[in-house]
């Protein structure tokens, strides 16, 4: 019997298709290694505890947001954003990732990004791989001004199922697989029908 489900891939971001954190690497190359370490040394039993998992990442994360961007016009945003997704992810791809990519799209098959990092140098990027669709942290703009604030939930954890059910709520319509590396990625890789942890490569009844 013909199975007329779509099929889905969904690939993490940050140390998935990247071997680096886009999120920090972006931020330093917005406002210099100097004032992102001056801010985490200023700010390191917070970046400690929300490292090891004894406190929650998002405080620390929207702390971080918003004392860099804060009042960054959006032109200059997304101007930093396109760069960067243009002259500096290219070199951050895992290449394992990225022929499992190509793998799914060679057979016609969904790929979605969903990833904690913020969409603005994820889209980029993605357009040109032909990637169809990302699911990401949004930055909250007003009046052209980024507020230093997010106009999402955090992407990570149980947001990252809950935003896909949003834009794709027949779950009955779909077989996913699903790409992570981290605690981040486990509700997503529990929602799938195939879970890669840490690993691309195939299984037996893939052709």
């Amino acid at each position: 019997m013909k199975d007329d489900r779509i099929t889905i891939a969904l690939f993490d971001f940050d140390h998935t298709i990247t071997i680096k954190d886009t999120f920090i690497d972006f931020t330093v190359f917005a406002f210099g290694m100097r004032r992102v370490l001056l801010w985490m040394i200023f700010h390191l039993p917070s970046v400690a505890a929300a490292m090891s998992g004894l406190s929650g990442i998002n405080n620390i994360k929207n702390a971080f947001f918003r004392h860099f961007f804060s009042g960054v016009p959006e032109s200059s945003y997304h101007e930093m954003c396109l760069r960067y997704a243009n002259e500096y992810v290219p070199h951050y791809l895992n290449p394992a990732a990225c022929e499992r990519l190509e793998w799914h799209q060679k057979r016609g098959n969904t790929v979605i990004v969903i990833s904690a990092s913020l969409e603005g140098w994820i889209i980029p990027w993605a357009a040109a791989c032909g990637v169809e669709d990302v699911i990401a942290t949004q930055p909250e703009i007003i009046d052209g001004i980024l507020t230093g604030k997010f106009a999402t939930r955090n992407c990570n954890g149980r947001e990252k199922v809950r935003r896909f059910r949003e834009r794709y709520p027949d779950r009955e319509k779909y077989i996913i697989y699903a790409y992570g590396d981290s605690a981040g990625d486990r509700e997503m890789l529990a929602y799938s029908d195939h879970a890669y942890y840490r690993r691309f490569e195939k299984n037996a009844h893939e052709n």
